[in-house]
């Protein structure tokens, strides 16, 4: 039935123009931006057994098996006050060995046998770059901030808009005068400096940390540095705190501002029943394999 409404024009008021969602909505980051790139696309990734199963799933699954890793590892090396134990670096190398044949059974159970050899194979260097990880977590450890906790749950009830936000930080490291960290790392590449700032039209193009930060601050609890960690090149972006441009969650308010816009255009648009809305665009359809369901590539809706 769900593929059938699908198929039916939006137009005129007997059509799907007020299909809406129930309240109360719950929405992760990666629904926020999936809405905000595509309804059409997000609608049909809500739908049971219907997501984009497109993607080459060996990037994934070594994804999966680096941030099992981290958290394993760094878990490990703690010491009773929250920080690298001594000698951390030097035991580093050993553990992630013991570590890795652990993450790799793991990882092939959501992803399945056939990927096993490429993620044995890859041993070295993830090992390789999470000993850099360990390295530099020296840095930041002289910068007040503790171990902490790893795949932290976040969520934000937003009543006034009869929405839920929900979150996971890969990271969330508690620091001097009860600020915490936010951490997330990224297998290669981090957004640019520019994507995590407002562009000329007002708008923010990455915004998943100032999300989890606008939750983390929606908890009671004081945001005080949200970074990525680029694993390949062992290299951070700092989206606000340390050497981010913005030196601190109260100078990030415009951003902050952004993302809240953000959200309540998302409601506004469902609350208006445009979630069947096709935003058909070249980057955006390259990388959905959905297409073949989606309206906007229907011939009856030759562009």
């Amino acid at each position: 039935r769900a593929l059938g409404l699908v198929a039916r024009s939006q137009a005129g008021a007997s059509g799907l123009k007020a299909l809406s969602p129930p309240r109360p909505r719950r929405l992760s980051h990666k629904g926020l931006h999936t809405f905000i790139l595509c309804p059409m696309r997000w609608f049909l990734e809500s739908l049971p057994d219907m997501a984009d199963s497109s993607a080459d799933p060996e990037p994934l699954a070594e994804g999966t098996l680096t941030h099992s890793l981290i958290g394993d590892m760094f878990r490990a090396l703690a010491g009773a006050d929250g920080r690298l134990a001594p000698g951390a670096l030097q035991s580093a190398p050993s553990l992630l060995k013991q570590l890795y044949g652990k993450a790799v059974a793991g990882t092939i159970r959501s992803f399945g046998p056939a990927l096993q050899p490429s993620l044995e194979a890859t041993e070295p260097r993830i090992v390789d770059r999470l000993i850099r990880l360990v390295k530099a977590e020296g840095e930041f450890e002289a910068a007040g901030w503790e171990i902490g906790k790893f795949e932290a749950n976040l969520a934000w009830d937003r009543e006034d808009l009869g929405l839920v936000l929900e979150g996971r930080a890969d990271r969330l490291a508690k620091g001097a005068g009860g600020r915490f960290a936010l951490v997330d790392y990224k297998k290669n590449g981090t957004p640019s400096a520019s994507q995590v700032r407002i562009g000329s039209d007002g708008t923010i193009g990455d915004f998943q940390l100032a999300l989890y930060a606008l939750m983390l601050s929606a908890s009671g609890l004081e945001p005080g540095v949200a970074l990525y960690w680029s694993v390949e090149s062992g290299k951070p972006l700092y989206v606000f705190g340390g050497d981010a441009e913005k030196p601190d969650w109260q100078s990030f308010m415009p951003e902050r501002d952004a993302v809240e816009s953000l959200i309540r255009s998302t409601v506004a648009a469902m609350d208006e029943g445009r979630i069947l809305q096709a935003r058909p665009d070249e980057s955006t359809c390259s990388s959905c394999g959905l297409k073949p369901i989606c309206r906007a590539h229907f011939a009856s809706e030759a562009r």
